[in-house]
């Protein structure tokens, strides 16, 4: 069996510490044993990333021990919305719409989760934590169905369809992502 999340961040350690905030030396692959895979992609959309792609996977591994191949990978910065968006977060955003009927990511640190074929099974807002979806990955690596969606997932969709408006973590094109320019606009003076 090999399941999947996918995470983006552009603050690696802000999202490792969402991932277990309770534990001093927190140890990622609670559910590696068996099958799951973590994945997280970071990107410069929304805000800049100081680090270079190489700093942030040696900072995870060096403070938390986190990004050892096969069960967590660390992958480099790429775009997640626009034209320029990755083919992969293309895919997903294409395959499964959040809740609130918007296909493109909306806000910084959302997350889905994947079966063990690659098809996105479920989808999570930035404030609903890998704490918060621990049953749906149980059910997922037990090849079970997941349950219904809970009030606090139904919730947290409601809150980030509104925090989408005015939040810093929104991507709002022409502010915190661009798209390429176009012919007509690259000869300009």
């Amino acid at each position: 069996m090999y399941l999947q999340i996918h995470l983006f961040t552009y603050l690696c350690i802000y999202l490792f510490i969402h991932l277990f905030p309770t534990h001093p030396h927190p140890h990622p692959h609670t559910h590696s044993p068996e099958g799951l895979k973590v994945w997280i992609f970071t990107t410069e959309q929304g805000t800049f990333e100081t680090d270079e792609d190489r700093v942030i996977r040696i900072k995870y591994y060096e403070q938390y021990g986190f990004g050892q191949s096969p069960n967590a990978l660390i992958f480099d910065k790429i775009d997640v919305v626009g034209k320029r968006a990755d083919p992969f977060y293309k895919f997903l955003c294409k395959t499964l719409k959040n809740p609130n009927k918007i296909a493109r990511i909306t806000l910084n640190f959302e997350k889905f989760l994947l079966d063990d074929s690659g098809r996105p099974i479920r989808r999570y807002p930035r404030k609903y934590t890998a704490y918060d979806m621990e049953e749906d990955v149980k059910a997922a690596i037990a090849g079970l169905p997941l349950p219904p969606p809970s009030p606090k997932l139904i919730k947290a969709w409601r809150d980030a369809y509104v925090e989408a408006e005015r939040s810093e973590y929104a991507f709002k094109k022409g502010l915190n992502y661009y798209e390429p320019l176009g012919e007509d606009q690259r000869n300009l003076p």
